[in-house]
């Protein structure tokens, strides 16, 4: 469990696995309709959809993001998997980028480690797949390699950098070579923590954030959803970085939205963005006391999360 985090009075416990847990205790949590807002970026917002449309939920896709490649075709060289002993990817945007860039061979002394479970389904799929062949000077007779360890936090535990470190460090030595492929301005407590092991740790930025325009159809549906003038009726909206709450703000204030948004809570993926989600709200129509809530990172702790706070809504 993660720690207690005091917000305006009230304390939250963080959730484990399967769990969510609320901020707010003290404020009504009203739903007129079941509506869901999802802010990831585009490619990881299908499948949480399907399953909350499948619940009865509205959904309404709205990217904060957009990650975009940095192009350098000199990343292929410096950054080779054989170079290193542990390669962290921080996203699955980071694996497949870093795959395209080094090309498909795959050396099996060099093990992966990544924040998220799914990242390490999408990096083990694409082994199982045969898209991946052995490294050189291995036995090449085989069309495909099979997955090395992938490293991931403990179910139980947060599903972050630190998560990872825990299990990390203790299979580290002072001889351990480490790449982190990441976005630009990403993981640098990871690096650090390396770094001061002993370690060597290199950072390769295959892609940066930008922030998404917000698409006329999201417009139309938050101009609609406003038009309700009841208060809630932009429904709970999604958020799982830092960096989403902030682009999030931003896309919203430059197609002159933020002031129409009525969320009736706020689902966050870790402590710390309790704290941005909460200056979110007050930059929306939201009441003072809108409730926050946190859960895991996962799709299925996701649409737990969304289903406990249906369930404790009142008419």
């Amino acid at each position: 469990m993660l720690p207690s985090i005091p917000i305006a009075g009230s304390s939250a416990q963080g959730a484990s696995s399967g769990e969510s847990s609320r901020v707010s205790s003290d404020f009504p949590l009203k739903l007129p309709a079941l509506r869901a807002v999802l802010t990831r970026p585009a490619d990881r917002q299908m499948a949480l959809a399907q399953r909350l449309h499948a619940q009865g939920w509205e959904v309404l896709s709205l990217p904060a993001l957009e990650l975009v490649a940095t192009g350098d075709s000199t990343l292929n060289v410096q950054f080779r998997p054989e170079q290193f002993d542990w390669i962290m990817f921080v996203s699955r945007t980071a694996w497949r980028l870093y795959r395209a860039s080094t090309g498909v061979c795959w050396p099996a002394s060099t093990r992966i480690a990544v924040v998220g479970q799914g990242t390490a389904q999408a990096i083990a799929g694409d082994f199982a797949a045969g898209l991946l062949r052995p490294g050189s000077g291995e036995d090449v007779s085989q069309p495909s390699c099979q997955a090395p360890e992938i490293l991931t936090p403990e179910k139980n535990d947060s599903q972050d950098s630190e998560g990872l470190w825990r299990r990390l460090e203790p299979r580290l030595s002072d001889c351990s070579r480490v790449l982190i492929v990441a976005g630009r301005q990403g993981r640098t407590w990871l690096r650090d923590k390396i770094r001061a092991y002993g370690a060597q740790c290199e950072v390769m930025e295959c892609y940066q954030r930008i922030v998404a325009p917000v698409s006329a159809k999201a417009e139309w549906t938050l101009r609609q959803w406003s038009r309700t003038n009841e208060l809630a009726s932009g429904g709970v909206w999604l958020f799982t970085s830092q960096h989403g709450v902030q682009a999030s703000t931003q896309a919203l204030k430059m197609a002159g939205l933020l002031h129409l948004v009525y969320p009736a809570a706020v689902l966050v993926t870790h402590e710390r963005l309790v704290q941005p989600a909460v200056q979110w709200l007050g930059h929306t129509r939201a009441p003072e006391n809108t409730p926050v809530w946190i859960c895991q990172p996962d799709d299925d702790s996701l649409e737990q999360g969304f289903e406990q706070i249906r369930l404790q809504s009142v008419s």
